[in-house]
Parts: C-alpha cells; sequence; structure tokens
C-alpha cells in the first residue's frame, strides 16, 4: 500500500459485524489514520481480553497479506486542477471481512463525526449504498442493521427509538362497516 514519505503504516483492529463478532484489521497512513478518527475506534471483544484492568490482546503477527483489499474514502475536498475529482485516501482491511465490515466503518465514521462523501472501491468508484456515504440520510436505508428501527415491523411491534407511541394497528374494522 503506498504511503506519504515519513509517515508510518497504523493499524487498528476493528469489529467484522455489526453485532460485535469478528475481528479485521484496517491499515493506513498516518495522516489518514489521524482523519479517519481510528485511535477511537473500539477495541472488539474478540480480539483479546481485560484482566485486573490490563487489557490483553492476541497477538497476530502476521502482515496484511495478498488477502487483505484496499479501499478509498472520498473526501469533500476537490483536488487541485482541472476536472471535478474528488480528494481521496488509501486504507486497506485484513482478509476475511465482508461487506458488512464496510458498513461498520462508515457508521463509526458518522458517529466520530468524519466530513467524508463515501466510501469507494480501490479505483476511487464511490459505492452505491446508501449506508456507505458520508450523508446522514444513509440512516433512511432499511437494509442496514445499525438501528433497532430495521428490525421493527411497524404494523405489529412497538417502535423503540422513534416515539413512544405504539405501532400496532387499533382496530381490523372494514372501511364499509
Amino acid at each position: 500500500m503506498a504511503r506519504r514519505q515519513g509517515q508510518r503504516l497504523m493499524v487498528a483492529r476493528m469489529c467484522k459485524k455489526f453485532d460485535g463478532t469478528g475481528v479485521v484489521k484496517i491499515q493506513c497512513s498516518e495522516g489518514v489514520y489521524t482523519s479517519l478518527k481510528l485511535s477511537q475506534m473500539p477495541f472488539p471483544a474478540e480480539a483479546g481480553h481485560v484482566v485486573d484492568g490490563y487489557q490483553y490482546m492476541i497477538l497476530d503477527s502476521r502482515q496484511m497479506g495478498v488477502d487483505g483489499q484496499r479501499y478509498r474514502v472520498i473526501w469533500p475536498e476537490p483536488t487541485p486542477g482541472p476536472g471535478r475529482k474528488y480528494r481521496s485516501s488509501s486504507f486497506s482491511l485484513s482478509g476475511g471481512h465482508s461487506n458488512e465490515t464496510l458498513f461498520v466503518l462508515a457508521e463509526f465514521l458518522r458517529d466520530q463525526g468524519v466530513d467524508f462523501v463515501g466510501l469507494a472501491n480501490k479505483h476511487g468508484n464511490l459505492f452505491r449504498a446508501a449506508g456507505l456515504s458520508g450523508s446522514s440520510l444513509a440512516y433512511l436505508a432499511r437494509n442496514i442493521p445499525h438501528s433497532p428501527a430495521c428490525h421493527v415491523d411497524f404494523g405489529k411491534d412497538d417502535l423503540p427509538e422513534i416515539s413512544g407511541s405504539s405501532g400496532r394497528v387499533v382496530g381490523d374494522t372494514p372501511f364499509d362497516a
């Protein structure tokens, strides 16, 4: 993975899925690491354990390897020069990650207030899923399991975080009765 001269590669561990299972490494240069606020990434429970207030990690001495994949974060600032391209930064996810891992990362970036346009493949082509964009409108997508509201059948279950009212149907009387 290319990096800027004078910057080290930094690695953070993150959860592979929304339920907190699995461990994946994310690797990027120091500048990108700071911009993405990866130092605030919650430590995955499966990557180690805490004993008497000390955190013990399972040592993984392997490099990122050939099974890792590169992705890009697209920033809202345009690149200098002609054209309408946006500035981007590269990062790698270790092997074994899934598409859900990208959604976990995008949700983390939104929670941290990182101003980004979206996540993209290694060539800089944005992913179309609304959940991978930096907009707060991504919360409207129903197929992203980051909110309990995504798991609610609004005709039968109570609404957990939307309001205090019930989402149940009051009566089954037909309109012509």
